[in-house]
């Protein structure tokens, strides 16, 4: 699969140079207007669909900066940083003259980040886009919404599959705009579909893995009633070893992935994955409704998270994430959307009266990094990742989340979260004597001793409350400030502040 490595990186490279085209082309369009005032010069001409954004903010904690300071900011904040600096160019740009089904669009983002920890400046976002009606083609790093509902985005803990959490990787995707009517049913039957395939980092126990994903969604709309369901399925394979070499990564071994298989006996595989599935895959299951009324809607929806053959089987039917929201349409509204998540991982496909959490949840024997990329869990932040063990060492919780959004006027607006979740760290901490590895049908060892997992809880608290003000609307220039507290027994106290600006055109 070296021909995936070499596609990944002419892609970039392919990128870097539309972008660098895309913003040269803008600036001559907008140069050959008659002005005469530096303000005149920043008018892009709407033909260009030419968008931009400057942002920089700074933020400071007590000791280290508070957990919604960094959960959910695609890896820009370190956790364990105490102070950061980020500052920031983001721009897209229509290349494809309008109107047209078929069109182009090219985005970066363009970052700096100081911090107490680490400095860096990188492209967070690089990419290239092409769409024709509903169909899209994207090849590069980009962010992917997974919300149920887009206006939930930002208030939530994040999806349990892609979050917000961690740095977008390089990838190539193909997928539809959204939802999209399916033929000859009226538009009241919907799909919507993704299909990717990227690869990670190289400074990592297995080096430079491959992460294959797809989803599958439908959408039955009646009168006022939506009912949907989905399915999402990711692997991480392949990659280099420095005992093992490099592992499994045929177009073989590619079509077991993408199937579901097990590894072929005669590979290099794991004799795990020769037994159960080739990588390390997760997934979801997604059950969900959306209720519209005449100003405002109500959504509800099941996450039910898979981490192995046995959770594929409904082994353990309340772990994962259930969520409820109301969301305005009225634009100034005082709660534009407010959404409840309770989030439960406790059984993990164990049996009764033995150690929870067998399943190890974003763990892996193989892939000992776990489900992270650059040291940031990619899944849902509330499950703790340690960069320094490279490990997931909190996946057993349960979790109670809300989050608002709203419009105090015109100019101002706010948004605010609450989190408390009961902790139990992992399986293996309630092991004094045995193992978790039991299986359904197999014999319970005598020698088998417990600590009780009352014992280990530890409880968290995390709130933000975060404010912008439209300083002046013809430049579209905000203010931005935020305070965020953390406490309880899993950390100690802190708490942090925040203040920022931006401007898009």
């Amino acid at each position: 699969m070296q021909f995936t490595t070499l596609l990944f990186s002419l892609s970039k490279a392919l990128a870097v140079i539309l972008t660098f085209a895309a913003c040269v082309s803008a600036q001559n369009t907008s140069s050959s207007k008659n002005s005469s005032t530096k303000d005149d010069e920043l008018n892009i001409n709407d033909s260009t669909n030419f968008s931009y954004k400057i942002y920089s903010k700074v933020n400071g904690g007590s000791n280290v900066v508070p957990f919604w300071f960094y959960a959910n900011s695609h890896g820009l904040v370190r956790p364990g940083s105490n102070f950061n600096s980020i500052s920031g160019f983001s721009s897209s740009v229509l290349l494809t003259p309008q109107p047209s089904a078929v069109n182009v669009r090219i985005g970066s983002d363009l970052v700096n980040r100081i911090s107490d920890q680490r400095n860096s400046i990188h492209f967070q976002q690089l990419y290239g886009e092409f769409s024709y009606r509903k169909l899209n083609v994207r090849v590069g790093r980009f962010y992917r919404m997974n919300d149920f509902d887009s206006a939930l985005e930002g208030i939530t803990t994040g999806f349990l599959v892609e979050s917000h959490n961690a740095t977008p990787y390089s990838r190539i995707s193909l997928e539809t705009d959204g939802f999209a009517a399916l033929p000859n049913t009226g538009g009241h039957l919907l799909v919507r579909f993704r299909y990717s395939d990227g690869i990670l980092g190289s400074k990592r126990r297995i080096s430079s893995p491959y992460l294959h994903h797809k989803s599958l969604q439908l959408r039955a709309d009646v009168n006022r009633i939506s009912i949907q369901f989905g399915i999402f399925h990711s692997v991480m394979w392949g990659g280099r070893d420095d005992d093992a070499g490099r592992l499994p990564s045929s177009f073989d071994d590619y079509m077991r992935v993408v199937l579901s298989r097990s590894a072929d006996e005669d590979s290099r595989a794991d004799v795990n994955e020769t037994l159960n599935r080739l990588g390390n895959s997760i997934g979801v299951y997604e059950a969900g409704f959306t209720y519209r009324a005449s100003n405002f809607r109500v959504v509800g929806y099941r996450h039910l998270f898979l981490e192995d053959e046995l959770s594929v089987t409904l082994q353990s039917p309340w772990d994962g994430t259930w969520g409820l929201g109301v969301i305005q349409d009225q634009e100034n509204h005082p709660v534009r959307a407010v959404v409840y998540e309770h989030i439960n991982s406790i059984q993990q496909e164990s049996r009764k009266n033995l150690a929870q959490g067998r399943a190890n949840f974003y763990n892996n024997g193989i892939y000992t990094d776990g489900w992270s990329y650059h040291g940031r869990l990619m899944g849902n932040p509330l499950f703790t990742f340690d960069p320094s063990e490279r490990e997931v060492d909190n996946n057993i919780l349960v979790a109670h989340h809300l989050g608002v959004r709203g419009d105090l006027s015109n100019r101002f607006s706010y948004k605010t979260m609450l989190t408390y979740s009961r902790n139990y760290g992992v399986c293996r901490d309630q092991i004094i004597t045995g193992t978790c590895s039991i299986l359904p049908g197999d014999p319970i060892p005598e020698d088998l001793e417990l600590t009780p997992r009352g014992e280990l809880r530890q409880d968290r608290f995390s709130g933000l409350l975060q404010l912008s003000y439209l300083l002046f609307t013809d430049q579209n220039i905000y203010f931005h400030t935020s305070i965020a507290a953390d406490g309880g027994e899993f950390w100690e106290n802190r708490y942090g502040v925040m203040l920022g600006f931006s401007m898009s055109r």
